[in-house]
């Protein structure tokens, strides 16, 4: 996808830029506090009450009784009136400025994250995210409307590297590649991915940005002393143009390409729900697409976007697709554990 901004240096860190900034917020607040007590409230929200005083030292509450302690939540917030939730968010120290509909998504949403908090407390070893960063990615290359046999050649190589811990987007990579075997982009290339021929003509060549890529990972100590995995948007990034492109530049399998984190299944699992795109998963959780859709840094940012709120909500990432271990068979066959 798209980006209407330039980015200059093929590398740079970029610290603490919250994914919201350029993107429609899905948390207007800050909950990144979370006083110890909860004050008394009035009876609109005894249940909610009673669900946030219960205790959980010791209990194994499931990702299934959160979820229903958060609707039980935000069916008691629904019914308070405007100086309810005026009192409830003086309470617990949140802005108490703005429409009733907004006092509302602003007290669930610190409900919501407290609930959340409580739950990854109470999680084994195991259930636990075993990531300290995700690596987003999405690749656009050369291609060609008419031409089912046209060699796909990646031009665009972007990254968003996500900070777990902080829910944050920690840095940005990005670079355009030089494609060797068609290098003339399609109109119908140029048109889709708004990439101009001047781009790709002074770009370096995919073996380079590589290297670069890597020096990258190395630069925030991924793959050494923090853990990390690369989150996709579907199959293909990974295992058709990545693929590819290697063995067209003659270059062997990276150990940290061999497993992927594909985000479309780890949301339809999540949320119990159908297969979605991208434009449907940020639609669904309230946000709207930022940039231009296929040009590979504005789709990576928006799917950086749509992990953020997965995680925010309580979701565990894991591998859920991979190489075989010779060759570049790919296997799809494993489900994103929600």
């Amino acid at each position: 996808m798209s980006c209407s901004r330039q980015i200059a240096p093929t590398m740079r860190p970029c610290k603490s830029l919250q994914v919201t900034q350029g993107i429609k917020s899905w948390c207007a607040e800050d909950t990144s506090s979370i006083p110890a007590g909860f004050p008394t409230v009035s009876t609109p929200v005894r249940m909610l009450q009673a669900c946030l005083d219960e205790t959980v030292s010791g209990v194994s509450v499931g990702r299934h009784e959160m979820l229903e302690a958060i609707s039980h939540i935000d069916t008691d917030i629904d019914k308070m009136t405007g100086g309810q939730l005026v009192e409830k968010l003086a309470a617990v120290n949140l802005n108490t400025s703005g429409s009733v509909k907004m006092l509302k998504r602003r007290l669930k949403s610190y409900y919501k994250h407290l609930r959340v908090s409580q739950y990854h407390q109470l999680l084994s070893g195991s259930e636990k995210m075993q990531f300290d960063y995700l690596v987003v990615i999405d690749f656009e290359a050369t291609c060609d409307e008419s031409d089912a046999s046209f060699v796909q050649e990646i031009i665009e190589f972007p990254a968003v590297l996500v900070d777990v811990k902080n829910l944050a987007v920690h840095g940005i990579f990005h670079s355009f590649c030089k494609p060797r075997v068609n290098p003339l982009l399609t109109t119908f290339c140029t048109s889709l991915t708004d990439i101009a021929q001047a781009k790709v003509d002074q770009a370096k060549d995919f073996t380079e940005v590589l290297r670069d890529f890597e020096q990258w990972l190395h630069l925030y100590q991924l793959g050494t002393v923090y853990n990390f995995a690369v989150v996709t948007d579907g199959s293909y990034d990974m295992a058709k143009f990545f693929k590819l492109q290697l063995e067209l530049s003659g270059i062997r399998l990276p150990l940290w390409a061999r497993q992927w984190v594909n985000i479309r299944k780890v949301y339809s699992a999540f949320n119990s729900c159908g297969s979605m795109n991208l434009q449907q998963m940020l639609i669904a959780d309230g946000m709207q697409f930022q940039g231009r859709p296929h040009r590979g840094l504005d789709d990576t940012i928006n799917i950086a976007a749509v992990a953020l709120k997965l995680m925010h909500d309580g979701c565990v990432f894991t591998f859920n697709e991979y190489f075989c271990s010779f060759g570049f068979s790919i296997s799809i066959s494993r489900e994103a554990e929600s």
